[in-house]
């Protein structure tokens, strides 16, 4: 299946935006497919333990809901990883509601693992921002990203 939202620079030789099929525009960081005329946005995704991948997201960029289906559902890779860093950069809060809530339904979380895994989110790290909030707040978001990160690690471990 062949990416509809994202590109990314994998295999790792591709270092120009014509390498990916799209030519610049008058607005900085925004390029043109020369296959469809689809408009993209440049920007850095998925960290595979290199620092995050150069990459582009299609315009107008998805919504939370959309981008969580993606990840879930994708088969295609710069889809799959594309969607989980643009979660991670743009949707922490709802994202750590939304997995909290899984683990708390009766849904079949093994439908999730790959997603969860790909998403790190057995590590517990406070991914939601900090900037204007007391310190009882940012605790508490930890509290939280940390009680997800635990019910993932045992999610994981499980066969």
């Amino acid at each position: 299946m062949k990416s509809k939202y994202f590109k990314m620079n994998r295999p790792l030789e591709k270092k120009e935006p014509s390498d990916f099929g799209l030519k610049e525009t008058d607005e900085e960081d925004i390029y043109i497919s020369e296959e469809d005329g689809s408009k993209w946005r440049e920007l850095y995704l998925y960290d595979f333990g290199f620092g995050r991948e150069k990459g582009y997201e299609r315009l107008p960029a998805l919504s939370f809901s959309e981008l969580f289906d993606l990840l879930v559902f994708s088969s295609d890779n710069a889809d799959h990883y594309g969607a989980a860093s643009v979660l991670l950069m743009r949707h922490p809060q709802e994202l750590l509601d939304v997995c909290l809530c899984l683990f708390e339904e009766e849904v079949d979380l093994d439908f999730y693992k790959d997603a969860f895994r790909t998403l790190k989110l057995d590590d517990p790290v406070n991914r939601t921002a900090t900037v204007g909030k007391s310190g009882d707040e940012i605790s508490a978001d930890f509290d939280r990203w940390e009680e997800l990160g635990f019910y993932v690690e045992d999610l994981l471990r499980s066969k």
